[in-house]
């Protein structure tokens, strides 16, 4: 199963974010009557370009930053269990997405991000919601 997520982030990132939101559904937390008639076109095509070109662009230009900075660094993890990468990849994510969510409220980002923050109701459907 891991190698396969390794092989796939795309489709394993995907999965989870449906998964959330069929957990929202059957919650009875996934339509939200304060939502508009904007905000499903709107959620929906933003998530589309993110799976189509943001997260393939934050691929490449990580790997090849990290091909010409840091090539000794490839594999360096590799001897690790399993259990210490999911631990480190967990914490290490969070930590990241917790800094540029940090960073997007200071006044330079505010504008790119503030849409995020205008959705009626706050679930899966707004995670990737942001002005690029």
């Amino acid at each position: 199963m891991l190698e396969w997520i390794a092989h796939h982030p795309a489709a394993a990132i995907f999965g989870m974010f449906v998964g959330f939101a069929v957990l929202e559904f059957l919650r009875g937390r996934f339509r939200s009557a304060q939502a508009s008639s904007e905000d499903a076109p709107l959620e929906v095509s933003i998530t589309l370009l993110f799976a189509a070109l943001i997260y393939p662009g934050i691929v490449l230009v990580v790997g090849f930053l990290a091909t010409h900075y840091t090539p000794g660094l490839a594999g360096s993890l590799a001897g690790l269990p399993t259990w210490a990468m999911i631990a480190l990849l967990l914490v290490g994510d969070d930590l990241t997405q917790y800094a540029w969510h940090r960073a997007s409220h200071s006044p330079l980002l505010w504008p790119l991000h503030r849409a995020h923050h205008s959705a009626p109701h706050m679930g899966i459907r707004v995670v990737y919601r942001n002005n690029f």
